[in-house]
């Protein structure tokens, strides 16, 4: 959540205050390889997202390299970066501070950076958007989040692009009209159901079932996952699983793995299991996502010497037991400024 969020360090022996971007969406699962790998930069300043060369045994390092958007003259598009999701033949990268949506295309040597352009979903000529934040698209619709985290704007799809002149905002409630969603940055779609992740220092998820005409608020409901974690940040789906990462207060970067059935996620079902990387209390897991049987996840952290947000990303291989054991391993990298969101795009 590209907010600035003071996040204070886990352990009584950090009493410094650190201010960074929170986890993003994630929508686009590759199963069979990709060609590229796109990290977004959500640090404010930064407005960027880092490209690299994907093949089988995961990111290339070397040859990443930060690319900062822009549009057909040149100028910069992305504003306090918070999401960003593939959908058809476009990139989508919300921003936080302006409410705008950047859209760039993408061809054959993956997006197109230089010809961007920045979009705003509205109603009767107004703006629906305060600040944006998560991004997902499912059936005929695309999905944003509003940045206070509390409601969502849904826009038909047209041409296989955003039809900004069709978008109704929604705000889901329970029965007695209280507010389902509180600081909900992450919106991600499995099957039948559309999935809220609350990153306000909980573990907790909003369900929904949805239809032909997109989510049906009325069948909206909070889940709380069995553990108790720091904070849920991310989402994603693979081999018929679902796995929030998070992070426990003593430090420790941890998913919950849950199974799916036909009514979504399984909570009973959930499993918390750590990820095998050094333990520090610094560590904030941000996003995750999955590659051919590769699971990512952006981690920021905090370099004591400097002051600093420091930026890595984890690989691990897995099974449809989770996490194989003794395969993970932490890239640390100078190019990447706070990490969120990762994607994956396969071009032919």
């Amino acid at each position: 959540m590209n907010q600035t969020l003071k996040l204070l360090c886990l352990t009584a022996a950090c009493a410094m205050v650190t201010s960074y971007a929170q986890a993003s969406d994630v929508i686009y699962n590759s199963t069979t390889g990709a060609t590229y790998a796109y990290i977004l930069n959500e640090q404010s300043n930064a407005n960027s997202f880092t490209k690299c060369s994907v093949d089988a045994n995961g990111i290339e390092e070397y040859s990443c390299t930060n690319v900062t958007p822009v549009d057909e003259s040149g100028q910069p598009v992305l504003n306090d970066p918070d999401n960003m999701v593939l959908y058809a033949n476009y990139a989508y990268i919300t921003n936080y501070s302006s409410g705008a949506i950047t859209e760039c295309p993408i061809n054959a040597n993956g997006i197109d950076a230089t010809n961007c352009k920045n979009i705003l979903p509205t109603a009767s000529s107004k703006a629906l958007l305060t600040s944006a934040a998560g991004i997902a698209f499912n059936g005929n619709y695309g999905y944003i989040l509003n940045g206070s985290g509390e409601n969502y704007v849904q826009c038909s799809i047209k041409n296989n692009q955003l039809n900004l002149n069709a978008c109704t905002k929604y705000t889901p409630r329970d029965k007695q009209g209280n507010l389902l969603l509180t600081k909900s940055d992450e919106i991600t779609f499995n099957n039948y159901f559309a999935y809220f992740v609350d990153t306000n220092y909980s573990a907790t998820f909003t369900k929904c079932q949805t239809g032909a005409q997109g989510i049906i608020l009325k069948s909206c409901k909070n889940f709380v996952l069995p553990y108790n974690l720091t904070t849920t940040t991310n989402l994603a789906f693979h081999q018929q699983q679902a796995y929030f990462v998070s992070s426990t207060p003593a430090g420790e970067i941890v998913y919950s793995r849950c199974g799916l059935d036909s009514s979504g996620i399984n909570v009973g079902s959930c499993i918390d299991e750590p990820v095998d990387i050094p333990v520090s209390s610094l560590n904030i897991p941000m996003a995750i996502n999955f590659n051919a049987n590769i699971m990512y996840i952006t981690v920021v952290g905090l370099d004591i010497g400097s002051s600093k947000d420091v930026g890595s990303y984890v690989e691990c291989q897995t099974s449809e037991s989770g996490i194989k054991p003794g395969t993970c391993f932490t890239t640390t990298a100078n190019f990447l400024k706070i990490p969120g969101t990762i994607v994956f795009n396969s071009v032919n």
